[in-house]
């Protein structure tokens, strides 16, 4: 067990070294960090055939990536301007109501024409295909190369669908869900009361609330000089773990939450301060996107020996 542990840091620590060494030379070659740790967890998985990684838990591997996503989407939601939803909302609106519902619906199709699958099968393959992954729209949307070509206006569209997605799409991968294990007038109960209502509905209201709660609280530390610059650094990524756990807890969706929560907590910020956030929210999210290899090496390597 020691043994396992020990290499799986070395191998995280020498990916993330390497990665932030040569991170100006990945952006001026267009490449992607997250692709890049992908192919170099593939390679390992093959490197490490031999070794049994079923002795890691696979609590910790599933919750890798869901940590990472959190943090990631924290990012996107610090990046967009606190005026913009407001002034965009008819773009978001288009985005988030008729080109995801239209892209679930043909990926769906494709799926059960191209591969053959049954309809109900198809129609969760096509809502999991049809999110756009913020960890990799990060990539996309900063740096100097996307500050040069994209206009600023279409970044932020970007992140907010891309921040957003993951947890409204989430309805789509559901209803088929629920359609095959219940009865048809059940499964639509619980898809509109469960899921919309709750899992949905319930973490954009408690996100909102606990958000704009925390950056008052923030502000008003500030103002009576009772946080320090350590704690204060920190504020953004324990606001990400309170939201995703506390909300996951009683059932509703964390990730979704957290982008909320990020989003109004950014619109208690100046624009100085988001900046700083946003760096600090930058830097964490950097080490967890190449982290995010990690599970793919251990699942391979334990489809294999297992």
């Amino acid at each position: 067990m020691a043994e396992v542990i020990n290499i799986a840091l070395i191998v995280i620590g020498g990916l993330v070294f390497f990665l932030g060494v040569i991170s100006q030379r990945i952006k001026e070659w267009n490449l992607s960090e997250p692709l890049l740790a992908l192919v170099i967890g593939v390679l390992l998985s093959l490197a490490f055939e031999t070794l049994d990684l079923r002795l890691l838990n696979p609590l910790l591997l599933e919750e890798a990536p869901r940590l990472a996503l959190a943090v990631g989407v924290m990012g996107v939601a610090l990046r967009v301007p606190s005026s913009y939803i407001i002034k965009n909302w008819r773009s978001i609106a288009a985005m988030l109501g008729i080109v995801m519902p239209f892209m679930w619906v043909m990926n769906s199709l494709l799926t059960y024409w191209l591969l053959d699958f049954s309809f109900l099968t198809a129609l969760i393959l096509g809502a999991i295909m049809t999110p756009t992954d913020p960890v990799l729209a990060i990539t996309i949307v900063s740096g100097q190369i996307a500050k040069d070509n994209l206009p600023e206006r279409l970044r932020d569209l970007i992140s907010v669908e891309s921040g957003s997605n993951d947890g409204l799409a989430y309805p789509f991968v559901m209803l088929p869900i629920l359609w095959m294990t219940h009865r048809p007038e059940e499964a639509l109960n619980r898809w509109v009361i469960y899921t919309i209502f709750w899992e949905v509905g319930a973490a954009i209201v408690l996100g909102a609330l606990i958000g704009y709660t925390s950056g008052h609280l923030l502000r008003r530390a500030q103002s009576k000089r009772a946080i320090d610059l350590p704690s204060y650094t920190a504020y953004t990524l324990a606001l990400t773990f309170l939201t995703l756990g506390g909300v996951k807890l009683i059932g509703s969706d964390g990730i979704l939450a957290v982008f909320v929560a990020g989003i109004f907590f950014g619109m208690t910020s100046t624009d100085e301060e988001r900046r700083d956030e946003e760096r600090i929210v930058e830097g964490a999210d950097r080490f967890f996107s190449r982290f995010l290899y990690l599970p793919c090496w251990a699942w391979s390597s334990h489809g294999r020996n297992g």
